[in-house]
């Protein structure tokens, strides 16, 4: 079946994302369809934010806020011996919150 041009648009830079397949792809695009206006504006002027206002430490490889240098990065030379590889950004997001670890991170993105 051939989906409109801007659904179809929608469906098939939905199904780039990882873990997401046509057949949810489809189902993402039809739920937004159906949701009203300002929602699907609002995420997707938090998208174009986070783009915007977040990049990733080229040091590191964190996720690092405004643009600005990692606070990890800013630290005493004591801090940045030790360093924990992690998977993904979430696993550095939960230690960060714990306060069980104190040094530099490095992530994998998923490798």
């Amino acid at each position: 079946m051939s989906y409109p041009p801007p659904l179809q648009a929608v469906v098939d830079e939905l199904g780039r994302f990882p873990g997401v397949g046509p057949k949810s792809a489809q189902r993402i695009a039809f739920w937004l369809m159906r949701q009203p206006s300002e929602d699907v504006a609002r995420l997707a002027q938090s998208i174009e934010e986070m783009k915007t206002r977040l990049s990733f430490c080229e040091r590191l490889l964190q996720h690092r806020r405004d643009l600005g240098t990692l606070p990890i990065c800013a630290a005493t030379i004591d801090v940045t011996k030790r360093r924990s590889v992690s998977s993904r950004i979430s696993d550095v997001v939960a230690v960060e919150r714990s306060g069980a670890f104190h040094g530099t991170y490095h992530v994998l993105h998923g490798s």
